[in-house]
């Protein structure tokens, strides 16, 4: 491990300006490509679909970076649940914050997950407090 982040598949990848043009932003995208696990409740449902399923799709991976799952078993569940909001009450104590900022990410209505602004402010908020965390447990 050299400490650096990669990227192993971007997926069905778009520019961000194209959210800006409204028409667009609602269009079916992708056409109902993708990793299924990783869909969003109107993706699969084949509903038109706008840049939220994103959202939801980085809320799965986010839980996934997070908590490790020991087997299929455990993962098909686990998986089921979180895809319904509902993460292991363990998950939840341990990373309280991740937590709530997750469980919105995978609203089932997509008008009720964050934008991508926002999200990202409340990350940054969350590796700044963490940040402290780890100085004042250094000093």
């Amino acid at each position: 491990m050299d400490g650096e982040v990669k990227i192993g598949d971007f997926g069905l990848v778009t520019r961000d300006d194209d959210d800006d043009d409204e028409d667009f932003a609602l269009m079916e995208r992708t056409r109902h490509r993708g990793t299924s696990t990783y869909m969003a409740p109107e993706q699969i449902t084949g509903k038109t679909y706008d840049r939220k399923v994103d959202i939801f799709a980085l809320g799965l991976i986010y839980f996934e970076l997070l908590w490790k799952l020991s087997t299929g078993h455990e993962r098909g569940v686990v998986w089921s649940d979180a895809r319904s909001q509902k993460l292991p009450e363990e998950f939840s104590l341990t990373f309280a914050k991740e937590n709530e900022i997750i469980t919105l990410m995978l609203s089932e209505k997509p008008e009720e997950r964050p934008e991508a602004s926002t999200l990202k402010a409340e990350l940054e908020k969350l590796a700044q407090t963490h940040n402290l965390d780890h100085e004042r447990a250094t000093v």
